[in-house]
């Protein structure tokens, strides 16, 4: 067996170039890029929260952003196929779902925060929001992103979370079908 032969054999590759390089021999390699494997990703939302700590922490994430887009469409004026006053009502309702969930984890008595927060819409402020465009793309945004958030969480006992994801869904096609038509009657509104 060659000198060669026997340093690749006994050290591997590397020495099988070193030991052709002391031969003054050359070696013909041939090279093959091996594609790197990362793990699969697993999607955000199949991503479980851990324990009912966490989940509560995230479904109260997402209350002030339903509280924010009720007080919106609560100061937007009356539009003529009424879909903020659709989507008004959805959004209170996936916001009391997730009131609900959360009363659930905690095991506190349901219903107690709910009628709290009933009592706050009634409270609000009405004044028109400087843009009434803008104040249904940030609802959009909010309804958006806590489907998003909502979509993560698992172990919906009482389908809380299910009713309150399809509220959302149905609020946010009735806000996009007045930014719509809102955009359409307004032909110097910018869409998003």
């Amino acid at each position: 067996m060659p000198r060669v032969h026997r340093i690749m054999r006994r050290y591997g590759l590397a020495g099988g170039f070193l030991g052709a390089a002391l031969a003054g021999g050359s070696i013909a390699v041939a090279s093959t890029v091996l594609p790197v494997v990362q793990p699969p990703v697993r999607p955000l939302a199949d991503q479980p929260v851990k324990n009912n700590a966490d989940k509560v922490s995230e479904l109260q994430r997402i209350l002030p952003h339903l509280d924010h887009s009720i007080d919106i469409l609560s100061m937007e004026g009356e539009d003529a196929k009424h879909h903020r006053e659709h989507a008004l009502k959805q959004v209170r309702t996936a916001r009391d779902e997730i009131q609900r969930e959360i009363d659930e984890l905690e095991h506190r008595k349901p219903g107690e925060d709910v009628k709290q927060q009933h009592e706050r819409d009634k409270n609000v402020r009405k004044s028109a929001p400087k843009s009434y465009y803008d104040g249904l793309v940030t609802v959009d945004e909010y309804l958006h992103n806590s489907q998003l958030t909502l979509s993560r969480e698992t172990g919906d006992r009482q389908s809380h979370r299910k009713k309150a994801m399809d509220a959302m869904q149905k609020a946010q096609k009735e806000v996009q079908a007045e930014m719509d038509e809102y955009a359409a009657a307004h032909p110097n509104v910018k869409r998003r």
